[in-house]
């Protein structure tokens, strides 16, 4: 059986999405999911239509938001996360996120097979993709 690494991390924003303050944190959206979407070992992410996840409500506090997404191991995540222009944003994240009280992230191995329709998603965010695509593949056929 094959297996990739699902990562999930929640993070409290310091202000709404709107607001000047989460500016800078919200430009980098589209370029850094546009680099993970392009990563070698990038399996899926959670995405709205919007193409990132800020918009999917995680809890009933609309500062809350999420990210998720799948890897084909720790390393192709670890090579995104820490050894691209990702580490830019995340090294600046406490301009943007509370500090976390708990542990906010979480790794964890999950089939491969279940890419195709992650079931701790509803159907209405995993609609149209298919196992091993990519968000800009599902794009592409769209457009």
């Amino acid at each position: 059986m094959n297996y990739h690494l699902a990562q999930i991390n929640i993070g409290r924003l310091v202000a709404p999405l709107d607001d000047p303050k989460i500016a800078e944190f919200v430009a980098q959206l589209d370029p850094v999911n546009a680099l993970a979407d392009s990563a070698p070992g990038f399996v899926w992410r959670l995405q709205s239509d919007s193409g990132n996840a800020t918009d999917i409500p995680y809890s009933d506090d609309p500062l809350v938001i999420v990210n998720m997404s799948v890897w084909e191991s720790m390393e192709a995540l670890r090579d995104f996360a820490y050894r691209s222009d990702h580490i830019r944003v995340f090294r600046d994240r406490a301009k943007w996120f509370e500090k976390a009280e708990k542990p906010n992230y979480a790794t964890g191995l999950i089939c491969s097979t279940i890419v195709q329709d992650p079931p701790f998603l509803g159907s209405e965010h995993s609609k149209g993709l298919s196992r091993g695509d990519k968000p800009s593949d599902k794009k592409k056929a769209a457009g």
